[in-house]
This record gives structure tokens, C-alpha cells and sequence, in this order.
């Protein structure tokens, strides 16, 4: 919190609430992965929700790195 609002999360919120944060953020992302996962196809019609659910289960990101792995073997493949 201090680089973007200048101050000490641990002097405002202390000690509790940041840990309840994190084992409430190590809970809830697996759950939301799952939630994503199982429930996406639903989401057809919906093209936020379905963007976000693609998002939380890792869709785009592995999208995104078998592209990569494409345009290197490409380039590999020109030299």
C-alpha cells in the first residue's frame, strides 16, 4: 500500500486483517478456478462473464503462452 497511497498496511489494518486476507485470497482462488472451470459453458451468452471465467481458469493465459511457443518455433524455424 505504500508505493501507490502512502501508507503502512500494517500500522492502518494490523496484523489480523492482512493475514485473514491472505488465507482468505489462498481459499478463494482455487475455489473461483473451479467455479470457473465447471461453469464457463453457461456463460456462452454472456461474453463478459464468460471472458472473466476464462480469465480465472487460466484459458487466455494458456492461449496466450501456446501462441508464444508458435511464433518461436516460427522463428526457429526462419534462422
Amino acid at each position: 500500500m505504500r508505493p501507490m497511497f502512502g501508507a503502512d498496511a500494517f500500522r492502518l489494518f494490523g496484523v489480523r486483517y492482512i493475514v485473514a486476507n491472505l488465507l482468505f485470497g489462498i481459499v478463494a482462488i482455487p475455489v473461483l478456478m473451479w467455479l470457473a472451470r465447471r461453469f464457463a459453458e453457461r456463460l456462452a451468452g454472456r461474453p463478459l462473464l464468460k471472458r472473466l471465467a476464462d480469465d480465472l481458469a487460466g484459458r487466455n493465459l494458456t492461449a496466450a503462452l501456446s501462441y508464444l511457443a508458435s511464433l518461436t518455433a516460427f522463428e526457429q524455424e526462419a534462422q
